[in-house]
């Protein structure tokens, strides 16, 4: 393992204990003596692998009420600029490669390790890999497909997706989604929710002409293949709560925490947090 993996991975567990304990968080003292570094080396890390500090992230990780900026989000999503951060390509049948080679690969990243898959038309596939089960998720959801492990293939869109300082010139990153009609709108929609904002289900259904139809959007919006860069995680419930996230609630805690304390001019702390 290289000292930078090592790096990422003293965050990441840093990130996983902190977001299962968000109510009640350990000190930054304690989080470092849990990774094996000492605080000052952990604050180091952790700036430079998610952009901001330690106790920044801490502030915001409660978000025990979102309803105070899902309002503020709208507005946000209504006067999205058109540039967006993703190419999205639609594989079919009948225009695509019938028989692609996916190449994957597993990655370190500041929320815990990630499989990471793309073919020639862009990246198909970006989760959690916790459980061990993505190379899995691939060969159901690809069976006519050529599975090819090599991690170098993939290693600039992971960077892309966690990146601490966003190159915002760069060329938008091919992606290829793999769907029905409604589903591909509704992550289209998604790619639009901007970072440091959080919509409800029915606004994403609206979004996409269909007002009554938040809960077949939930459903889709489970089924979102690509994490972070198509950003399931930025929707919850009317009630302000997190819900429900494919790859565990304190995971999609931890990126809220994060967008946010990178956009903390937006929302101070106090903005997510229930009022007295």
């Amino acid at each position: 393992m290289s000292d930078a993996d090592a790096g990422c991975r003293a965050v990441a567990a840093a990130i996983t204990g902190l977001a299962s304990h968000s109510l009640d968080p350990p000190t930054p003292a304690a989080v470092a003596a849990a990774v094996g570094l000492s605080p000052e080396d952990l604050e180091a890390q952790f700036r430079h692998w998610t952009g901001v500090g330690l106790e920044p992230f801490l502030a915001h990780l409660p978000l025990t009420d979102l309803r105070t900026v899902m309002e503020p989000s709208r507005r946000r999503l209504a006067g999205a600029s058109a540039r967006l951060p993703l190419e999205i390509r639609v594989w079919t049948p009948q225009r695509s490669d019938p028989r692609p080679v996916i190449r994957w690969g597993r990655h370190p990243s500041p929320f815990g390790p990630v499989l990471a898959a793309t073919t020639d038309a862009g990246l198909c596939r970006l989760g959690f890999d916790g459980d061990a089960a993505e190379p899995g998720w691939l060969a159901a959801n690809w069976p006519e497909a050529r599975l090819v492990e090599e991690a170098a293939a993939t290693r600039e869109a992971v960077e892309r997706a966690f990146s601490a300082d966003p190159d915002e010139a760069a060329p938008p990153l091919p992606v290829l989604l793999r769907g029905t009609a409604f589903q591909i709108a509704v992550w289209r929609a998604l790619v639009a929710i901007p970072a440091g904002a959080v919509v409800g289900y029915r606004d994403v259904a609206a979004t996409i002409g269909q007002p009554k139809a938040a809960r077949a959007v939930g459903g889709a919006v489970g089924a979102n293949p690509i994490a972070v860069l198509v950003p399931c995680h930025r929707v919850v419930l009317a009630s302000g709560a997190l819900h429900h996230y494919g790859w565990g609630v304190p995971c999609k805690r931890a990126l809220l925490a994060w967008e946010f304390a990178r956009a903390a001019n937006q929302w101070p702390p106090g903005a997510l947090s229930e009022k007295d």
